[in-house]
Parts: C-alpha cells; structure tokens; sequence
C-alpha cells in the first residue's frame, strides 16, 4: 500500500464519523485531506474550504498570501474568491427585479464607465476594502459601474461596481460578459451597450 492508499482508507473512516459531519471544522478539515489526492491543476474547492477563504482572505490578505504561497493550507487564487463574493450579491434581487417589470421593459440597455477614485486601504467590520479586483495587490484607482437602463420605459439599475487599477480590455470584455450573463440569467435582455469612446472601450 503506497501513501494515496493509506490516505483513501483515512478519509474512509472519516466518513464514517456521521455524527461529525455537522461540524464546519470537521468538513473543512477533510477537505483538504481529498486535496491532496487530486493533481493541483484540478483541485475542487468544497463550499467549507470556499468559506474559511473568503473569511481569511477579508481579514488580512497577507496572511492569505503568506497560508497560501506556504502550501499549509490549500486555498484557491483570491481572484477566485473575488469574483464569486462580487457575483453573490446582486443576482436574487436582479431576478425579482424582471419579475415585477413588463415583458417589453426587461429588454435594457447596459451601461458602464469608470469613475476616478481616491486610492484609500480601510478596515471596516472585519473587512478590508480597497484593494483592486483586477490587480489584488495593489489599491483601486477606480470604479468600473454597470448600470441597466429599461428600452422602452422603467427604473434603471446599478448592477455592478468593480473597483479597478489599470484595467485592460480584456479584462474589462470579461466583466461585461459577465453583466451580460447575469442579465440573461435573471429574465432580461441586453439589446445594446452604451459606452464613451475612449481607446480602451474601443479595444473591447
């Protein structure tokens, strides 16, 4: 028996443990047991392991980068945990938003653009806010908004705002697929974009 199968009958027992499944800890834990079976190209986060990274990487981002770069505890990239905090948010009340409107006013308009903002790091209830989502190590220079406009008549809505640091068009092509997605997904539909001409729109 080499190590893969020692570690196969450990998480075996485990399983076994019914009465421990309950326990956060418990799962967390043998989670990053079923880790180290998989090859790192492919590892599957559980929702326990996907938790205790939000909550460390909202703490202190250093010491995500230091858990992580250390490989004592496997965590996935912050951008993966950035980007499925920033797509929990708004999506449900998107959703019941379309229900109440007229079938013509869920064709919208989405438009964006870049605010300027201050560069500020700050520590508020147990979060710190202020660094770029597009570039986690440094601080956002400014707010990229989404706003859906109704075509034929009705409220507009902030969708999205993304604080951003020296955005290029690809990722910028990535986040408005991703509002366009959202859109589709909770009952509208985008009949057009709406933006400035400035050469980074023009290169999405």
């Amino acid at each position: 028996a080499d190590n893969f199968d020692r570690l196969n009958k450990v998480l075996d027992e485990l399983n076994s443990m019914e009465d421990l499944h309950a326990s956060s800890h418990f799962q967390f834990l043998l989670a990053q047991l079923e880790m180290l079976l998989m090859p790192p190209n492919k590892l599957r986060y559980t929702k326990y392991s996907l938790i205790f990274a939000a909550e460390l990487l909202c703490v202190s981002p250093a010491a995500y980068r230091m858990l992580r770069g250390s490989r004592t505890v496997i965590l996935p990239k912050q951008q993966l945990i950035r980007e499925l905090m920033s797509r929990s948010v708004n999506d449900s009340n998107l959703q019941t938003s379309f229900n109440e409107l007229k079938p013509e006013q869920r064709l919208v308009n989405i438009l964006f653009d870049e605010v300027k903002l201050k560069s500020v790091l700050r520590f508020t209830a147990g979060h710190v806010v202020g660094h770029a989502e597009n570039q986690p190590d440094i601080l956002a220079t400014s707010a990229l908004a989404f706003e859906l406009v109704c075509h034929y008549g009705g409220p507009r809505f902030i969708i999205r705002v993304v604080p951003v640091a020296k955005l290029n068009a690809t990722k910028l092509k990535e986040y408005l697929l991703e509002v366009i997605t959202t859109v589709k997904r909770s009952g509208g539909l985008p009949v057009s974009i709406v933006c400035d001409n400035c050469p980074l729109n023009q290169r999405v």
